[in-house]
């Protein structure tokens, strides 16, 4: 259904083309990243290539998860930008691209501190 990996800077989460994710497999998901990262906050990369869903349940779920830094979403056509429409509602900061080098430089990036005023 998936495969989870660490990279040097970032997560990576592959969804399997074809499937719907369901709430169960979203949690199975995140459940994998928190054990290849031990807690610790990092950016988030995930491959939705080919994805056929996402139910409600599982989009809610994916919404309320707050331990990455940044999540880039990487489809192949508009219809994964419309998959992940629902993203742009979560606290995290999350992009979608169609360039899979594009997601990692935003990834990678280094957002300077705000200044206090």
């Amino acid at each position: 259904m998936f495969t989870a990996s660490v990279e040097d800077d970032f997560l990576r989460l592959n969804w399997n083309p074809g499937v719907r994710i369901e709430y169960a497999d979203a949690v199975e998901a995140a459940l994998a990243l928190h054990t290849l990262r031990g807690g610790e906050p990092m950016p988030l990369l995930v491959n939705i290539v080919g994805l056929r869903g996402v139910t409600a349940e599982a989009r809610a779920g994916m919404n309320a998860y707050r331990s990455y830094t940044k999540v880039a979403l990487v489809g192949d056509n508009p219809m994964g930008a419309v998959l992940t429409a629902f993203a742009g509602r979560s606290p995290t900061p999350t992009r979608y691209f169609t360039s899979e080098d594009e997601a990692i430089k935003w990834l990678i990036r280094r957002t300077p501190p705000q200044q206090l005023e």
